[in-house]
């Protein structure tokens, strides 16, 4: 869905430096803006500690090959300078052939994340969007979803365009299935909407639905 000049990975994990342990929370291909693309996937600057130690990211082939390796930055929450759990939020640059993410702490392995197949499932190619009942006492809100199964290193974005408008909105990133909670007051001008899937494997992603809603189901 993108060219790869402009590719990177979004890397989303969860990090605990007293203990060294760590996980990958959700991965998913996003478009670089300038700046990021620049410093994605780059050497650590001069000052960090050695390669080795530390949190690394290294991206794999599917034989194992080591394609590229990046010390993530780590987030911190900025009122509780006790704590230590970190939050990586990552871009690291497309590289033909990835197949596999390794978190490291000192050399050590503490979480992979492997790629999902590259074929969505007979289900996921053939359902399309389901609008159900909303939450109890939320006219304005809708749920939506779609069958799908639960496939390894597949996660699914969920994201809608008003009518009139160019710009897709994403509502929901990430999710091990493909259901949301539409809510018309998103979209206040708006009296239908497009509404697609993308399944993810984690460095590829591709539309399996897309439906057009009418957005006037709180009246």
């Amino acid at each position: 869905m993108m060219s790869y000049e402009n590719k990177v990975i979004h890397i989303v994990g969860s990090v605990d430096i007293g203990s060294g342990t760590g996980e990958f929370l959700y991965v998913n291909p996003a478009t670089a803006a300038a700046s990021q693309s620049a410093t994605a996937g780059a050497a650590p600057p001069a000052n960090q500690p050695p390669q080795g130690t530390g949190f690394e990211l290294v991206v794999e082939a599917a034989d194992g090959k080591e394609l590229s390796r990046v010390r993530p930055t780590i987030l911190l929450p900025s009122d509780d300078h006790a704590s230590k759990t970190g939050l990586i939020d990552q871009n690291v640059s497309y590289a033909e052939g990835m197949a596999r993410l390794v978190l490291l702490h000192d050399g050590k392995v503490v979480n992979t994340f492997e790629a999902g197949s590259p074929e969505p499932t007979v289900a996921a190619r053939s359902q399309g969007l389901e609008m159900g009942a909303g939450p109890p006492g939320h006219p304005e809100k809708r749920s939506m979803s779609m069958a799908a199964p639960d496939e390894p290193g597949v996660s699914y974005t969920i994201q809608v365009r008003p009518d009139g408008e160019k710009t897709w909105q994403t509502i929901a990133v990430g999710q091990k299935s493909p259901k949301v909670v539409l809510d018309r007051n998103q979209f206040p001008t708006a009296e239908r909407a497009t509404v697609r899937v993308l399944r993810s494997t984690g460095f590829d992603d591709s539309i399996i639905a897309e439906d057009e809603m009418d957005l006037r189901f709180k009246e």
